[in-house]
């Protein structure tokens, strides 16, 4: 049986983990503001995230390594104590990606870009509802909600590719500077990285509570054997 302190321990942990995760959510929210809207301001609070996003990561890693091998876990928890490096570093890793798309727009915010406007709102607000439901989904876990991201992760991949073909020939017909257009693509493609991140963490999820391998492949979640 595993006692009490053992539990709590957990507990205080996938807490901690859900704290980063809500931390990085709202700086996504900033991030879409800044990017749409070239608000400045939102977009130097994102800028200056990576400390913060840093101390979340290094906090649970001692937390991670203190209780690692003095627990007594199980089930789920055991697979989420097993899963929590792989989770902080996936949760890492799409911070820093917030991170470089603010910088990117820095260069962007004052300059007249109005370059694929409608492909980035709707690509921020897929991204925002992956986020939202992959959250809810390591909180109180769902086939169905799983099933649901997988797709939407699909939908902006799709969103990306036909994108290349359309920058191609936006650049061919109106001359504006390739620079200034790499850069609104570079967006994309981090937005792009961001939504394959959030599928490792769903994927996860889906580890910790079914003890099952379950990979997003085309909108689709297949078992792993």
């Amino acid at each position: 049986m595993v006692d009490k302190i053992s539990k709590e321990k957990i507990q205080s942990l996938k807490k901690n983990i859900l704290t980063m995760a809500r931390y990085i959510q709202e700086i996504l929210n900033k991030l879409e503001v800044a990017v749409i809207e070239k608000n400045s301001t939102m977009n130097h609070i994102v800028l200056f995230s990576e400390d913060i996003i840093s101390d979340y990561y290094n906090n649970i890693f001692k937390e991670y390594n203190g209780i690692y091998s003095i627990i007594d876990a199980r089930g789920k928890n055991l697979r989420l104590l097993a899963m929590t490096n792989h989770l902080i570093n996936v949760l890492y890793q799409i911070g820093l990606s917030l991170v470089e798309i603010s910088k990117t727009n820095k260069f962007l915010i004052n300059i007249n870009t109005p370059f694929f406007n409608e492909q980035l709102k709707l690509s921020f607000k897929t991204l925002k509802a992956m986020t939202r439901e992959t959250i809810d989904n390591f909180i109180s876990f769902s086939y169905e909600k799983s099933n649901k991201i997988c797709k939407m992760q699909n939908f902006l991949q799709k969103i990306i590719d036909n994108l290349e073909f359309e920058i191609i020939d936006f650049i061919k017909e109106s001359g504006e500077s390739c620079d200034k257009i790499l850069k609104v693509y570079n967006i994309f493609k981090a937005i792009n990285q961001i939504g394959n991140n959030i599928i490792k963490i769903n994927e996860t999820s889906f580890y910790i509570e079914n003890a099952k391998i379950y990979k997003c492949t085309n909108g689709t979640l297949d078992e792993k054997m």
